[in-house]
Order: structure tokens, then C-alpha cells, then sequence
């Protein structure tokens, strides 16, 4: 929990996971987190104690091109 004087608490979350199959990978990610509008720059619109959830969600794969001693190089995208 993110606290500062006279402010709530602002809370963070964040999950991954992978799943690689022989070359290929795929791979996810979900981040929450909670920012106030002084943090964002939106003060004049808002209060800066108003609190704003923030998510994002990201999927990526990679493909291994070959390898060099025990170090993968992969393409990929996200």
C-alpha cells in the first residue's frame, strides 16, 4: 500500500505467467494500480484526492532463433 499524509491508501497488484512449449513462449501480465489525480496531473479537473484505477493487460510471445552455449535468442512481440 502506497500511503502519504492526509491522503488514502493507494493499493498495486500484479500478476505473470508463462507457458513455453519446446521454441515457442507466450506469455501474460496484469498490472493494478491505484494513482490519485495530484500523481497524474489532473488537479484542476479533479480533486487531488480523487483516487483513479489504473489496469493494463499485456500478452507477448517469442520464437527461439538458436542458441549460444546455455543463452537462448528469441523474436518476439508484444
Amino acid at each position: 500500500m502506497n500511503k502519504q499524509k492526509d491522503q488514502e491508501g493507494e493499493n498495486a497488484f500484479m500478476a505473470e505467467g508463462a507457458w513455453r512449449l519446446k521454441k515457442a513462449a507466450i506469455y501474460t501480465r496484469y498490472e493494478f494500480t491505484e494513482k490519485s489525480a495530484e500523481e497524474l496531473v489532473l488537479e484542476p479537473a479533479f480533486e487531488s484526492h480523487t483516487i483513479f484505477g489504473i489496469h493494463a493487460f499485456t500478452l507477448g510471445g517469442s520464437y527461439d532463433l538458436f542458441e549460444i552455449a546455455s543463452t537462448r535468442v528469441a523474436a518476439g512481440g508484444q
